[in-house]
Formats: C-alpha cells, sequence, structure tokens
C-alpha cells in the first residue's frame, strides 16, 4: 500500500509540474553586453512560440560587489555573479514580467510591466548575418534609440529583453550609445520545455528598483568616505547607477 501512494503521488507530481511547462520549439543564444560604467558580459538565451517568450541572462563577469556587513575592515569582496534574470512576455496576457536582483545579489524582485506597441521603422537597408539576408530597423522604446537587424527566416515577433514587434526575428541589436548589444551566436530548432510559474519573489515598480540601487551605491559611498582618512574627501553629487531603461514609466 505505501508504495502505492508512492507511486500515484509521484504521478500526481509530476502532472501537476508538467502543466506548468510550456513549448518553446526555437531558441536563440545571444552574446550581451552592458557598457554603462564599464563593460559587462552575459550569456543571454531567447526561447519562443506563436504567443510567448522566454529571455534569460546570466553575468559572465567576476564582478566586485559589496560584501555583507561584518566586522572586518574589508569594504569590497569579489564574487561571481551568476545570478540567472528572466523576461517572460505574453501576448495573451499582453504582459511582460521580469525578475532583477539588488546590487548584493541577495534579494530577488519582480517588475510588471504592460507590452507596449514599439513603432519600428523599418529601412531600405540589408547586410548578412552569418547566412542570414537581415533587414534594418529602428526605434525608440523605454528611453534609448535602438537600431535593429532582423531577418525574415526566422518567424519570431520577439526579441532578445523586451524588444519585440518585428516580423522577423532579431539577430543583432544596439542603442545608438553603444551601451547595450545583442548578437545572435546560436540558433537551435529543438523545443524546449520551460515553467511558466513565477517565483515568490516581491513585486517593486521600476522606478522602486532604481532608487533602490541608488541608496545602495550612496551607501557604499558613505561607508568607504568613513574608512578613509580624514583629509581624503569623496565628493559625490548623484549615485551613478544605469539600467537598459532609462525611462522609468
Amino acid at each position: 500500500m505505501k508504495y502505492l501512494l508512492s507511486f500515484f503521488f509521484s504521478l500526481f507530481f509530476s502532472i501537476t509540474y508538467s502543466q506548468n511547462l510550456a513549448p518553446y520549439p526555437i531558441r536563440i543564444d545571444y552574446s550581451m553586453q552592458l557598457n554603462f560604467n564599464g563593460q559587462c558580459n552575459f550569456v543571454s538565451s531567447l526561447f519562443f512560440n506563436e504567443t510567448k517568450s522566454h529571455f534569460e541572462y546570466r553575468s559572465v563577469n567576476m564582478e566586485q560587489d559589496i560584501s555583507k556587513e561584518d566586522d572586518s575592515d574589508d569594504l569590497f569582496s569579489v564574487v561571481n555573479d551568476t545570478t540567472l534574470l528572466f523576461v517572460k512576455t505574453d501576448r495573451e496576457t499582453n504582459s511582460i514580467i521580469e525578475s532583477e536582483a539588488s546590487l548584493d545579489h541577495y534579494r530577488k524582485y519582480l517588475i510588471k510591466d504592460s507590452l507596449r506597441k514599439i513603432d519600428w521603422e523599418i529601412m531600405n537597408e540589408t547586410k548578412k548575418i552569418d547566412s542570414h539576408l537581415c533587414t534594418k530597423a529602428v526605434c525608440q522604446f523605454k528611453g534609448r534609440n535602438y537600431i535593429a537587424w532582423f531577418t525574415q527566416d526566422i518567424s519570431c515577433n520577439f526579441g532578445p529583453w523586451k524588444l519585440h514587434g518585428l516580423p522577423g526575428a532579431i539577430l543583432e541589436v544596439c542603442d545608438d550609445k553603444n551601451e547595450v548589444r545583442f548578437y545572435a551566436k546560436k540558433i537551435i530548432n529543438s523545443t524546449c520545455l520551460i515553467s511558466d510559474s513565477i517565483p515568490e519573489y516581491k513585486y517593486i515598480t521600476r522606478k522602486e528598483f532604481n532608487a533602490l540601487c541608488k541608496k545602495s551605491i550612496s551607501d557604499i559611498l558613505s561607508r568607504i568616505s568613513s574608512k578613509m582618512d580624514r583629509e581624503f574627501k569623496i565628493g559625490v553629487t548623484k549615485s551613478d547607477f544605469k539600467s537598459i531603461e532609462l525611462d522609468e514609466e
């Protein structure tokens, strides 16, 4: 009887878990670069089907992060940031849910956004990326001006991060300041099952998250200043924090 109950429990768990899995027939792996205060490199992947996309990325840099408060005199500790972050886009619910991590990587948050139409302008300019003929398109989105190259060889209305709405897969995109860049490295035609479940992180707004990061930077500078020689002063007029989104709304 014990084995029978165990079998039915395992079967129930498998069925329940599988109901949260969605098939994504195509995956595009990107090289992702953010060049705000020094270049940060990420490995990232876009999974998509007709109505949904799942974009995930992880830093490959050795970052200098602030350690937790302790009794030591060390201000910094070098850690390998392996936080996996995601952006889930759903056309059926017209929504985007993304995860974010605090600067010390100990706290995770969720930010919900509406799926807003992007007014792309498709240009009369083409180039080859690998074997794919790509067309140039430009847009203004979340406070940045983007230049994208997309191919109609791959049927896809989604793109890396929150970019979407072009009649083909985006294989390359960057902003006009060269601070944000995605470049497709590999296209894989193989169905992946990815959970649609959302982690139980705290929901906050983009504006609230940016404010938390600015406060963290301000606290860091205050800690540094407090441990410096009295004759050595640090002048700070604002917390230098930048993200992909310049528009907080």
